[in-house]
């Protein structure tokens, strides 16, 4: 036997290079400066697949029979409503890493954790590297469950006490914070004569059909209790995050006009909680009317405008926000700054490396935005673009029976 023939198939397993480049995107628009390459690094194959197998036998051994947010959350909590945020003195130099839409794609949540866990070591930085997801982490690719698993293990790593911060060795790696997305909020389960399975409001709905699937192959009872723990965990994440009255952050856009918002509370509506979940934002329509009986809605320039001065006007908010971080919308180059929108900056986040499409080029490089919370006007772009036939070769690998290129035809 040749020493070809002996070399493991982990071995062989291609890796794909990536390029990263890095660009400062002021809150106030200021014209395009030029990108910066910064680092050359390489996203494994083999890695990936490791990590799908670990997750996957995590969620098999029982790993997830409660949501992470049982114990974080109380009933005196905002619990899947909005939340507003002030960042301690103490972490002011420690960046938040905003990460767009995932929709199961596992590969580009390895690329990019990894990517940021890197970037806050070069920059000298020991605190855990934090993360905030922008939603709809399911439905799409065909890792929605491996996606959840990493994720909701990364929120279980968080010390809820003061004595669990004392008697930790070391801190975790990361540190997650979410919005919910549109397809995260569609999940659910229903009871049935066969013992019940999982729905979902909205489509694709890939990752319910991936947990029936899994619940008839083997270890029913597990997947069923890990599929209930991240209903739980979806349905305790806020609408809306404001952070140090500077930066707005939903999955899609805000409360419409026909909105009143008068105090706090009426943030909390199930209108106004809807609509930061399904509203979309119009890039150059001064104005649009409601329209929520098919999840369609708009809201346009002026639209915008006017919630951004109602909440300095709202009571107990009283601020206004400089930029609003959002995911729902799918660009190319997964990044797009909405320039007619002056009042607030508003900047739309993808991060999956396969078009949800039927149109457009296959395979998309990455990007994600970094803010220091000691910076109060402006933030860092990150751009990873992969080398031609990289993450072709790497989806072939994960899916050899499937990855011709669309993402229709990797979905389970």
């Amino acid at each position: 036997m040749n020493k070809r023939a002996k070399m493991s198939p982990a071995y062989r397993l291609p890796a794909a290079c990536i390029t990263v480049t890095k660009v400062d995107v002021a809150f106030t628009s200021t014209g395009v400066e030029p990108e910066r390459a910064i680092e050359v690094f390489e996203l494994s194959a083999a890695a990936i697949k490791k990590l799908a197998i670990r997750l996957k036998n995590r969620i098999e051994n029982g790993g997830y029979k409660t949501s992470p947010c049982a114990g974080i959350y109380s009933a005196t909590t905002l619990c899947g409503t909005t939340d507003f945020r002030q960042t301690r003195t103490a972490n002011a130099a420690d960046p938040i890493w905003f990460i767009g839409d995932l929709h199961g794609d596992l590969a580009a949540l390895k690329a990019l954790t990894e990517f940021a866990r890197r970037q806050n070591e070069r920059d000298g930085l020991s605190a855990p590297t934090r993360l905030f997801f922008l939603g709809d982490l399911v439905d799409g690719a065909p890792f929605s469950a491996e996606v959840i698993a990493w994720i909701m293990k990364a929120w279980n790593n968080k010390p809820r006490l003061e004595q669990e911060k004392a008697e930790m060795t070391q801190p975790p790696p990361f540190e997650v914070m979410a919005v919910i997305g549109n397809h995260d909020n569609g999940l659910r389960f229903v009871e049935n004569d066969t013992g019940g399975e999982f729905v979902s409001s909205v489509s694709p709905s890939t990752f319910a059909q991936d947990l029936n699937r899994r619940m008839k192959e083997g270890h029913r009872e597990a997947w069923k209790q890990f599929g209930c723990a991240a209903i739980e965990f979806f349905e305790a994440l806020p609408r809306m995050v404001m952070l140090n009255q500077t930066v707005m952050v939903a999955h899609g856009g805000v409360p419409h006009s026909d909105v009143v918002i008068a105090t706090r509370a009426d943030l909390n509506t199930p209108q106004a909680l809807g609509d930061f979940i399904w509203n979309r934002l119009h890039e150059t329509a001064p104005k649009k009317i409601p329209n929520r009986e098919s999840h369609g809605s708009q809201v346009g320039i002026k639209n915008f405008d006017a919630f951004v001065a109602k909440l300095a006007d709202t009571a107990g908010v009283a601020f206004s926000p400089k930029i609003f971080i959002r995911g729902h919308d799918h660009h190319e180059g997964n990044f797009k700054r909405y320039e007619n929108y002056k009042l607030c900056s508003v900047l739309t986040l993808n991060a999956f490396t396969v078009n949800r499409d039927f149109y457009g080029q296959k395979y998309r490089d990455l990007a994600l935005l970094r803010w220091i919370p000691s910076e109060t006007d402006k933030m860092t772009l990150f751009r990873l673009r992969f080398q031609s036939g990289g993450l072709e070769q790497i989806w072939r690998v994960l899916l050899p029976e499937r990855a011709k290129g669309n993402i229709q035809d990797i979905t389970p």
